[in-house]
């Protein structure tokens, strides 16, 4: 029966598998890339409803099959899209604005952080309580307004340097968003965003295009994650348990909830280890600095009431270290001079 349930499951089965598409369409090589992906993805898929035959709690489903594999079809489009605008991976094809694939591999992040999960609100009730929650929020939280700050400055170079045209327009466009999570489920926008927001568009214009910023972007950056990974730097006494599981706290958490937390966590790690990139710090060295400032953070959150300490963010940081080591950092000219 088809009914909101049944479309929104359809739409979150089409975005799980939509990655896998776009990660083996860049991955491969030759006609291969095209259709390897999507079998891969209609193999997982078979197999993953197979399983849950045996498993008294869940249900099989054709109809996850084929949302499956929409996504992983639609991965492979993103993947295409991909190389439209930043080229392959070495290639030399001339352009009038340098392309970093990094970064435009992170704005991806950052856009699918901002919409998630991609499903709209039906109706009036929800969207009308989630606008009186808005309307009487504060409108200047720090960790938040700072945080909103950091992350729209951060986007605003992310997008010059994916040699995007109108790079300030997207930014500043960007920005609707924000309202625009009223009507996305699960999403509830305060005003705080919103300053933050402004905030960081207001630096990203007032800083221009000077290099010798940028080790101190990188660092008040870094300085940001430090920031958000302690607040609200209420220690106690009683120690709490480290977890050396990677991942364990994501599989506990509801699948929603954890995912959004990936996608957000991917996007700050991975931006802060690009901006260590383009201060002139080599990839390993600034994978390696993020990974031991997140670190110290679970360390110092063993003693943080309400936060899980555990190994998963280090562990993260290193991944995206390897995934962007796997993208090319130039096509036609330098991204150094992008940003």
């Amino acid at each position: 029966m088809l009914n909101r349930f049944t479309i929104r499951d359809a739409i979150v089965n089409i975005a799980l598998y939509l990655p896998l598409g776009m990660a083996g369409f860049l991955a491969l090589g030759g006609s291969m890339r095209y259709w390897a992906p999507v079998a891969g993805g209609l193999v997982l898929s078979s197999t993953i409803e197979m399983i849950q035959l045996f498993e008294p709690a869940r249900t099989t489903s054709a109809l996850d099959v084929v949302t499956n594999v929409a996504g992983a079809v639609l991965g492979v489009a993103a993947g295409t899209a991909f190389e439209a605008i930043a080229g392959p991976v070495g290639g030399n094809v001339r352009r009038a604005r340098p392309v970093d694939r990094a970064a435009l591999s992170i704005l991806f992040l950052w856009a699918a952080y901002l919409v998630f999960p991609f499903f709209p609100l039906v109706g009036t009730f929800v969207p009308n309580q989630k606008l009186h929650v808005f309307l009487g929020s504060p409108l200047f939280a720090p960790v938040t307004v700072v945080s909103g700050a950091a992350v729209w400055f951060a986007g605003g170079i992310l997008l010059r340097a994916a040699g995007l045209r109108r790079a300030s327009l997207w930014l500043a466009l960007s920005i609707l968003t924000i309202p625009l999570q009223i009507f996305i489920v699960d999403r509830q926008p305060v005003p705080s965003d919103l300053t933050g927001a402004v905030l960081g568009i207001l630096l990203f214009f007032a800083a221009g295009r000077n290099a010798r910023w940028r080790p101190m972007e990188a660092a008040v950056f870094l300085a940001v994650i430090l920031l958000r990974g302690l607040a609200p730097f209420a220690f106690s006494g009683a120690a709490k348990e480290f977890s050396w599981i990677p991942f364990a706290g994501f599989l506990d958490s509801l699948w929603q909830r954890a995912l959004l937390t990936l996608i957000e966590k991917g996007f700050y790690y991975g931006t802060a280890i690009w901006f260590l990139r383009r201060a002139g710090m080599k990839l390993a060295p600034a994978t390696a600095l993020v990974a031991i400032v997140l670190a110290g953070i679970e360390i110092a959150q063993i003693r943080l009431p309400g936060r899980t300490p555990e190994i998963t963010d280090p562990v993260l940081a290193i991944l995206l270290g390897i995934g962007l080591a796997s993208l090319s950092q130039e096509t036609g000219t330098r991204s150094r001079s992008a940003g």
